[in-house]
């Protein structure tokens, strides 16, 4: 029972788990090992039709997004994620996110959404094509009316947790795979696929989508270092900022800051 808790706790989509057992199991001692079994890679690839439906979707977008989430990460996808927006000069955006899926001081990289902002929406409602990766589509603590995608605009949504895809967004292509495998095969379908026309399109978004972000860095150092009126206490980036300058370079962070999340991010920058 014990070695089944664990296995279903570290299968996907991962999660708690419950043990329940007959009273009487409590009624003696004895020794038992649990030796772990080894990790078996149960995670599928995506579907080479998908993988081109997404890559015509791309090719064709004059404003696609990409949105990353945990399971990038979890799946060693961060590098093909870059792989994917470089190719395809997209602006690419964390959400639900507790670990590091693409490298911050990128400059695609344009920030996590929360979606009770107005930003954060005005971001996704901008795009003509979302491609989310592993990553809840989209949530908040709160209600939030109305969709978060476009009516004009084609959602994406790869993940290996089946029960995440459509549950919130209508979904144009939903995919079932490992997050990492079909970022690696959406990569090379981008790199061998785009025309000349089209890579061009993209090197040109990847200029303006660095703009943005320098913009966005440079917004947060300004609005870190302007100091509190007296007798007030420092704002929340500022109080980012100073512990992102005082840590040792070994230092783990558990973020539940929520609301200030985004400057603590910003602030640290993974």
């Amino acid at each position: 029972m014990i070695r089944r808790a664990f296995q279903e706790a570290r299968t996907v989509p991962t999660g708690p788990v419950f043990v329940a057992m007959s009273a009487n199991a409590f009624d003696d001692e004895a020794d038992v090992d649990l030796v772990p079994s080894a990790p078996i890679d149960v995670t599928p690839p995506a579907d080479p039709q998908s993988i081109d439906q997404i890559c015509g979707l791309i090719a064709g977008a004059e404003r696609p997004v990409l949105v990353v989430g945990d399971r990038v990460a979890e799946s060693n996808g961060t590098n093909a994620a870059v792989a994917v927006a470089e190719a395809a000069g997209m602006r690419v955006y964390g959400h639900g996110s507790t670990g590091v899926n693409f490298p911050a001081d990128h400059p695609l990289w344009q920030g996590s959404l929360s979606m009770r902002s107005a930003g954060a929406v005005a971001a996704v409602r901008a795009a003509d094509v979302v491609v989310a990766v592993g990553c809840p589509v989209f949530e908040d603590f709160f209600y939030q009316p109305g969709q978060f995608v476009a009516a004009n605009s084609k959602l994406v949504h790869i993940d290996i947790n089946p029960g995440a895809i459509g549950k919130s967004e209508p979904t144009d292509i939903g995919v079932v795979a490992s997050p990492g495998k079909a970022l690696g095969q959406l990569a090379e379908a981008l790199s061998a696929g785009l025309n000349g026309t089209q890579s061009e399109a993209a090197a040109g978004r990847s200029r303006d989508a660095a703009g943005e972000s320098a913009a966005r860095v440079e917004a947060f150092r300004k609005l870190a270092g302007t100091r509190p009126g007296k007798g007030r206490p420092m704002s929340p980036a500022m109080m980012a900022d100073r512990l992102a300058s005082a840590l040792p370079e070994n230092a783990a962070v558990f973020d539940d800051s929520v609301s200030t999340s985004g400057l603590l991010f910003e602030a640290l920058a993974p």
